[in-house]
């Protein structure tokens, strides 16, 4: 192989695999940002007493839904409180479901937590992304032996 088409290879190859370690870096920073953001509020495991509205949408393979769900869950003093979350979610929740929400004491916001996509997403990421930067490696070591 000439000369002037394996450096091209291989700064092509090494530009790939920065820009994917940018990208999961910027991913993963995103995720413990949110994390980090959410630290403060007060983790409660709620159970789904009647799912109010829902509405899915589509992109591509993947439908997501949007829910209007009814809450039940127990509060540090032991009442039981029920309230009202949006929860965005690839699933489809329904009543007698578990939910993890967050509290805000301070306010009094009760959200759905958002951890468990986070954690799928990033998994994801890494997954796709490393495998890129495999092969990126592979078609590297490939132009360096010929």
């Amino acid at each position: 192989m000439e000369r002037w088409r394996k450096r091209i290879g291989l700064t092509a190859a090494g530009i790939g695999v920065v820009t994917c370690l940018a990208v999961l870096g910027g991913i993963t920073w995103a995720v413990l940002w949110i994390h980090n953001d959410r630290a403060g509020l007060i983790p409660v495991t709620g159970e789904i007493t009647k799912v109010v509205t829902s509405g899915r949408s589509s992109s591509g393979r993947f439908s997501f839904g949007k829910y209007r769900l009814n809450v039940r869950y127990k509060t540090a003093d032991g009442r039981l409180v029920q309230n009202s979350v949006e929860k965005s979610t690839y699933g489809f929740p329904s009543a007698g479901d578990r939910i993890e929400l967050l509290i805000d004491r301070k306010h009094g916001v009760v959200e759905p937590s958002p951890f468990p996509e986070l954690w799928i997403v990033l998994a994801v990421a890494y997954v796709f992304l490393g495998g890129i930067i495999y092969f990126f490696v592979k078609v590297s070591l490939s132009v360096i032996r010929t």
